[in-house]
């Protein structure tokens, strides 16, 4: 279940991640010094202040949708305001990009801020908050495959043929993790299994401090199982609503237009013509590969990995980097500097 947060900001961000982040930025560095950063500036006045505060508020934008689609979730377990959820989906944002992988950091603390909120015990809110994370999951993978079948049979980048084959190999393995899960389910050990895994967890050594609040190893596993029921047993709840579910994938779908779009209109502002279908593909295989690149919030892997692919399909590398480079500001600028003040409001309003 999620853990509660650290009390001091900096815990968030672990030595092993600062040294992630370093590694990204100097991929950002040697792509700037590849390109010239005179060329960058130069393009980049060539923008109209106009497009700037239409691409930023396209990001405003973005980020509201996906609170909307956070909301569609917690209403359905208590109530709450547009406004007083927005600081917990950008605290989400915030952790999440701190943290390697595929986003999921952010959940637990999302779900901690949220109980406090609503009220609610924290299992129901981080059910909501992994459905949220969930739906997007899943419209990202439908715009994957598309962009993936489009790139095959019209582009044909090899690069995207290699990711093509990575993706199949782990759909394998998971479907044959799955099947491994179904036979120790089946020979009845996977209760065991676990029974054993949270009696370590109860007896390790540097755990005292729950041996502490249970003093005996049955009240520990109760507690445990108590909150994982009602965590299935939410997710489930929220599942029920067809009609709910429905309008999450609509919002999820907008969510990620708007994404695209802003790009779009960012090498509109730039005098270069790249189609639509383009920005969509790469964007979204950019985004799929940064999840497999752990590093915290894509630096690096998604600015070369995007400025590659739109080099590929016809733009010069300066504007492609000038593009980049402007969108990944303003999702820096939205994610770090506007997640952590969120973080220190609800912080400061909750005393925590």
């Amino acid at each position: 279940m999620p853990k509660r947060p650290n009390k001091r900001h900096g815990r968030y961000l672990k030595p092993g991640n600062f040294a992630l982040i370093l590694i990204g930025v100097s991929l950002i560095a040697v792509l700037i010094k590849k390109v010239g950063s005179g060329e960058i500036i130069s393009n980049f006045e060539i923008i109209e202040k106009r497009y700037i505060f239409l691409i930023f508020f396209m990001y405003l934008g973005v980020f509201l949708v996906g609170n909307l689609r956070l909301k569609l979730f917690v209403d359905k377990i208590s109530k709450i305001g547009y406004l007083k959820l927005l600081p917990v989906y950008f605290v989400g944002i915030f952790v999440n990009n701190l943290t390697p992988g595929p986003s999921a950091g952010g959940e637990p603390v999302k779900a901690y801020f949220l109980a406090k909120i609503i009220k609610q015990d924290i299992s129901k809110c981080f059910a909501s908050t992994i459905m949220e994370t969930a739906a997007h999951g899943v419209t990202l993978i439908g715009f994957t495959l598309f962009s993936i079948a489009y790139v095959l049979m019209y582009l044909k980048v090899k690069v995207v043929s290699i990711f093509f084959e990575i993706s199949i190999t782990l759909l394998l393995v998971g479907v044959l993790f799955l099947i491994y899960l179904l036979k120790i389910k089946r020979r009845g050990t996977l209760k065991s299994r676990a029974n054993s895994f949270l009696q370590k967890v109860y007896n390790f050594r540097f755990f005292s401090f729950l041996r502490k609040r249970f003093s005996k190893f049955e009240d520990f596993r109760e507690t445990i199982v108590e909150k994982i029921n009602l965590f299935v047993n939410t997710a489930k709840l929220l599942l029920k609503d067809k009609r709910n579910i429905l309008k999450v994938l609509f919002v999820s779908i907008i969510f990620l237009i708007l994404d695209y779009l802003k790009i779009w209109v960012i090498f509109i502002g730039l005098g270069q013509d790249v189609t639509f279908l383009d920005i969509l593909v790469i964007v979204t295989i950019a985004k799929v590969i940064s999840y497999f690149i752990f590093l915290p919030g894509g630096v690096g892997v998604v600015e070369i990995s995007s400025v590659a692919m739109f080099s590929a399909v016809g733009v010069p590398p300066g504007i492609a980097t000038t593009a980049v480079l402007i969108d990944r500001v303003m999702f820096y600028t939205f994610s770090y500097l506007v997640g952590y003040g969120s973080l220190g409001y609800l912080k400061f309003k909750y005393r925590q």
